[in-house]
This record gives C-alpha cells, structure tokens and sequence, in this order.
C-alpha cells in the first residue's frame, strides 16, 4: 500500500462494503490515529487504520482495535472481523494478540484461544467470502 497513488487509495477507502465510520484517537486537540470501519448487521470490520508515527510508542493500532471491539460492543455486534491473517507478515501478525479468534480456514470458520497453535494463514484468496 505504500506505493498506491489518489485512484488507488480512494477505490481502497471510499468504496466500501459496508456503511463506514472513522474512530479518532486524540491526544487534547491532535489527532493521533484513525480507524476507517465498515458497520455490517451482525459485525464491524476493521478496514484500515493509520497513526502518528511520533506516537507509535503508544502502541495506537492495539489502542486503535480495542476501541473498534469497544464500539462493536457498544451497537450489539457479535464480531469485530480485522481481515485476512498471514503469521509471517508483520503487518498482519498483531492480529493473533486478540483472542479468541475466528479465522476462515479452507472455506470452515475456526475458533482458536490463546493454547492453540494458529495457521501460517486464514483463507486463500479464493475462498468463497461469508459474513
């Protein structure tokens, strides 16, 4: 994503599946981080978030997925979905310190806690999507 151009970006954020809110983190009056959220019937799914990286210290994206469970919660959502899990991908890994955890994996949703050893991945692209 580092490389997506205004088309790239706008097709990624603005065309969304869902009715999308914004979570802002706020430190006084600066704005630290925000959270793009997609609101769907029985979830809320994390689209993308990004921070002040003069902040990182305050460890916002983790910040950032406790206040989307928080607001999943809040509307009576059973889910909050943080999107596809690669465990080698640093990106994608802090994904695995919310638990318990569902991934679709090979086209079965799978629960796992804290004891269970996670897959390298959840679903191949290919699998057939459901919400």
């Amino acid at each position: 994503m580092e490389n997506f151009g205004e088309t790239e970006y706008e097709e990624f954020l603005c065309k969304s599946f869902g009715n999308s809110v914004m979570y802002e983190t706020r430190l006084n009056e600066k704005l630290l981080a925000v959270s793009v959220t997609d609101i769907f019937s029985d979830a809320l799914s994390a689209v993308y978030t990004f921070f002040d990286p003069e902040y990182s210290a305050r460890s916002l994206g983790k910040f950032s997925v406790l206040q989307q469970i928080k607001a999943a919660q809040n509307r009576g959502k059973k889910h909050l979905y943080l999107g596809y899990y690669i465990k080698n991908s640093v990106k994608m890994a802090y994904k695995a310190n919310f638990m318990p955890i569902e991934m679709l994996v090979e086209g079965e949703w799978r629960c796992y806690t804290k004891d269970d050893e996670l897959p390298n991945q959840s679903a191949s692209l290919d699998s057939p999507l459901t919400f």
